[in-house]
């Protein structure tokens, strides 16, 4: 008889025996290496071709979808850009109220103050017109005083005449004008506690309401502006 075929893909190997150094030996055997079988035995399925055509649809929807979703950014771009906008119109806007309001504040604080230095200046002309009257109610002398400030001041001619209102003319002396005037006269037409001087060029009113006209003048106001009842009328 033949002997059996050996199949060549089987690899049989004898064991291997290795020395250790305490003189035992271990027998290991070796392993037995099997071939696979032929690669043609083998059937591995190949995969399904893809069709373009449905390839070619999803990139469209892809795309079509990603357009839209880009679109939709850039709309909700634009709108807060348009309320970024409108955010810095309010803004700005505020800004001028505020900067108005305050010059409005300032322009009204200083014609506060304005009218309130006017006011005090009327009560001190009240006071002093009281003062003034009283004074002169019981020393009418105090005029002499005056015509001789505004004798020098004018530089009136000699030939000087002094009217007196009523008031003056029967509550003080003729000798107390002495020798300013060449001639004294009362005249009706002249408001109480007032004197005038007259040069025949000339015709200068002196009495309390013209010395506090001096002073609203160097205060830069008016009489009138002075006075709380002459203001009101």
């Amino acid at each position: 008889m033949n002997a059996p075929k050996r199949l060549e893909w089987i690899e049989r190997r004898t064991p291997e025996v290795r020395a250790f150094p305490w003189g035992s030996t271990e027998t290991k055997p070796t392993s037995e290496a099997i071939a696979p079988p032929a690669a043609a035995a083998l059937e591995i399925p190949e995969p399904a071709a893809e069709d373009p055509c449905e390839t070619r649809d999803e990139k469209a929807e892809a795309i079509d979808a990603l357009d839209a979703e880009l679109s939709g950014l850039r709309a909700e771009l634009a709108a807060a850009q348009t309320d970024l906008a409108a955010a810095h119109a309010a803004i700005d806007t505020l800004k001028a109220d505020v900067e108005r309001a305050r010059r409005e504040g300032e322009t009204k604080r200083g014609a506060l103050y304005v009218e309130a230095e006017r006011e005090l200046v009327r009560m001190s002309f009240a006071i002093a017109r009281k003062i003034i009257g009283r004074e002169l109610a019981t020393s009418p002398e105090l005029l002499v005083d005056w015509v001789r400030n505004t004798i020098e001041e004018a530089d009136l001619q000699e030939d000087l005449n002094i009217a007196l209102s009523p008031d003056l003319a029967t509550s003080m002396a003729r000798d107390v004008w002495g020798d300013l005037a060449s001639l004294v006269v009362s005249d009706s037409t002249l408001p109480p506690a007032t004197t005038e001087l007259r040069d025949g060029t000339r015709a200068i009113r002196v009495g309390a309401d013209e010395r506090l006209a001096l002073v609203a003048d160097e205060l830069g106001m008016s009489l009138a502006e002075t006075d709380t009842k002459r203001e009101a009328a």
